[in-house]
């Protein structure tokens, strides 16, 4: 499963839809992908994928992936909500 999130900025489409976007044509096939909408910032994401990651069991590994830059804040801001995740470095 993938739950990529992101609101919508300035203009459409949400960041979590270019996300699901480039996932499908790199072969992912759309029920695997979960949607997060309303985030518009590192920590609204980090609260409101906590709170879907719930509807799993605690020992589902989390990998959560970024660009070089965001990684290690987004990291730390997952662990500080109580999600152990593993750090992957988007290819850009």
């Amino acid at each position: 499963m993938f739950l990529v999130t992101g609101g919508v900025g300035d203009f459409p489409p949400s960041e979590a839809d270019v996300m699901a976007g480039v996932l499908t044509e790199h072969g992912v096939e759309p029920s695997r992908i979960i949607l997060e909408q309303r985030a518009k910032t590192t920590l609204g994401s980090v609260a409101l994928c906590r709170d879907m990651l719930r509807e799993y069991p605690p020992s589902t590994p989390v990998y959560l992936c970024s660009h070089r830059y965001h990684l290690p804040r987004a990291s730390l801001s997952f662990r500080v909500a109580g999600v152990p995740i593993a750090g992957v470095i988007a290819a850009v």
